[in-house]
């Protein structure tokens, strides 16, 4: 609905964008990089969009900075994988159950899970594992929380199931 240059320019600060939060996160030497889902708006059709961000998460993991992501809505039947393969210290967490990813240097713990499909209506923050003793723990989750009615209801969930789970911090 907008003009090509608009559309470009765009296009092109989505770039911009990943590439300023690298350079933060390699500036500020970050334990971990966190993409809360939704990092592709829809399956990957150009193929060298899926490997610019695949370079770019490898600025990250060249200085040793792991990517842990998760699937969204946007993002859940995305054929990313099938188009780029992740490198090393890139993780994309499971849509099947809760996975956990734990840096043992930075003592870091990473609970989340994908999006199986675009409309999922489970609560997936409800099967997150506990805490691991030790560490900061972090959830990851794309939701709209218990929804609203001005938006469409994605991983539903309550803030005191957030808050009984126990985690330090949570990225939505």
């Amino acid at each position: 609905r907008v003009d090509e240059n608009t559309a470009n320019r765009l296009q092109l600060a989505s770039r911009q964008s990943l590439q300023a939060v690298i350079a933060t996160a390699l500036e500020h030497k970050v334990a971990a990089v966190v993409i809360a889902g939704d990092l592709f708006d829809a399956p990957v059709k150009d193929v060298g969009a899926g490997l610019w961000v695949e370079s770019q998460f490898r600025r990250l993991t060249r200085a040793g900075i792991p990517v842990v992501l998760i699937r969204g809505n946007h993002d859940a039947l995305s054929n990313a994988r099938r188009v780029i393969q992740w490198t090393d210290g890139i993780h994309e967490l499971s849509a099947e159950t809760p996975e956990t990813i734990v840096l043992e240097n930075d003592s870091l713990a990473l609970h989340g899970q994908s999006f199986a499909s675009r409309m999922e209506t489970n609560d997936l923050a409800a099967l997150y594992p506990a805490p691991v003793q030790g560490c900061f723990n972090v959830g990851i989750l794309h939701t709209s929380l218990s929804g609203s009615l001005q938006h469409d209801t994605y991983a539903p969930t309550t803030i005191t199931t957030l808050e009984n789970l126990g985690y330090d911090y949570w990225a939505l």
